[in-house]
């Protein structure tokens, strides 16, 4: 068996109190943004992390940071939330609170709105428009979230986006 890193190794334990208290303790990872900024990453996508996000952006972890085969701090709360059946709402919340940028493409050319879209997290799509997301953005084939939805059929999806087209309209 691979054994995991000891961040993901906790992180799957839900065990966020010894997380930060490698964080309040070892200089070598607290000093280190890309290190941080590797964690803010990749425990963006567990649900309950929060408090460790948040002490890893107050010590400077990049909340734009692009991982190895392209995904982003953003696309990984909506994706790894949706994996696990769970809600990183918060953590998207705080993400985005924090200054996360909306616009940022992802794997496979892909912006936060269109991961929410693709990956049915209608709540997290909310919150993105909410915190300035462009429902016109394209993504790098040339679509729209719409265009997204429809061509998922996801009816819910269209339909949040439209009412929202609308609501900028008038």
């Amino acid at each position: 068996m691979t054994q995991l890193p000891g961040h993901l190794r906790f992180a799957s334990q839900g065990d966020w109190d010894a997380l930060l208290q490698i964080l309040r303790s070892d200089s070598s990872v607290a000093s280190d943004v890309r290190q941080l900024s590797r964690w803010l990453h990749d425990l963006a996508a567990f649900p309950a992390s929060a408090p460790v996000l948040q002490k890893l952006i107050e010590l400077g972890a990049d909340l734009n940071y692009h991982a190895y085969g392209g995904g982003t701090v953003l696309a990984n709360a909506i994706v790894g939330g949706s994996l696990r059946g769970l809600t990183t709402l918060p953590e998207l919340r705080l993400l985005l609170q924090s200054g996360a940028d909306v616009s940022k493409y992802a794997d496979a050319g892909y912006p936060p709105l269109h991961w929410a879209i693709v990956q049915n997290r209608l709540e997290h799509a909310r919150l993105l428009l909410q915190a300035g997301s462009d429902p016109e953005q394209t993504s790098a084939d040339g679509e729209t979230a719409l265009d997204v939805a429809k061509r998922n059929r996801n009816a819910s999806a269209i339909e949040m986006l439209e009412a929202h087209r609308q609501l900028q309209s008038s």
